[in-house]
């Protein structure tokens, strides 16, 4: 502010001299016209004007250091203000970053990761034997029922023990004598049936 006023003052100067020059050339013209001792008159007009001129450049150089000055001061002031938005923005990318890593940090603490593949995975809410009962269900038949178990048991048990089995010390014994084990006549092998089983209830 103060080098803007110092600026003006000395502008005001230069327009004030331009008036006092007009004024001295005016005021020598008529004393070099009316005046019997013109020799005088020239000699104090060329010292007028080297004086003025010396005033007139210094005062342009005055003005010229002050234009400079108020120059300088302004680039100055808009340096400083590069500088404060700079930092501002540095502040703003700060906070962003720090926000987004809170953002990310909390997202990590709320998402469960499964500790197990997809597929070993129950349905929320159903449990081991409920799982069990509803793929049985899509096979077609379930042993759900503790009687119709019993009879499948027990008609396994039956075929089983129907069927004849060589014992190894027969074929043993006929190695050693030299011959080859004639192969013994076996009963007629009973088909394996099973008994019937009552049909699966349809579950609703």
């Amino acid at each position: 502010m103060q080098q803007s006023l110092l600026f003006s003052d000395s502008l005001k100067d230069l327009k004030n001299l331009r008036t006092q020059l007009y004024s001295a050339a005016e005021y020598f013209e008529l004393s070099y016209t009316n005046d019997d001792q013109k020799q005088i008159v020239v000699e104090t007009l060329k010292d007028y004007a080297i004086k003025a001129l010396v005033n007139t450049v210094d005062h342009l150089g005055s003005v010229t250091y002050k234009v400079n000055d108020l120059l300088d001061e302004k680039v100055d002031e808009v340096s400083g203000t590069e500088l404060r938005v700079s930092c501002i923005e540095q502040r703003l990318r700060t906070c962003k970053e720090y926000i987004d890593h809170e953002g990310i940090s909390q997202q990590s603490l709320v998402i469960d990761t499964p500790k197990y593949h997809k597929r070993y995975i129950l349905p929320v809410g159903e449990t081991m034997h409920g799982a069990i009962r509803t793929k049985s269900k899509y096979i077609g038949c379930s042993f759900d029922d503790e009687d119709d178990w019993h009879q499948f048991r027990n008609a396994v048990r039956a075929t089983i023990t129907e069927t004849p089995r060589e014992t190894p010390t027969s074929t043993a014994s006929s190695v050693r004598r030299g011959r080859s084990p004639s192969p013994s006549p076996r009963p007629p092998q009973r088909s394996g049936t099973f008994p019937l089983l009552p049909p699966c209830p349809k579950k609703i």
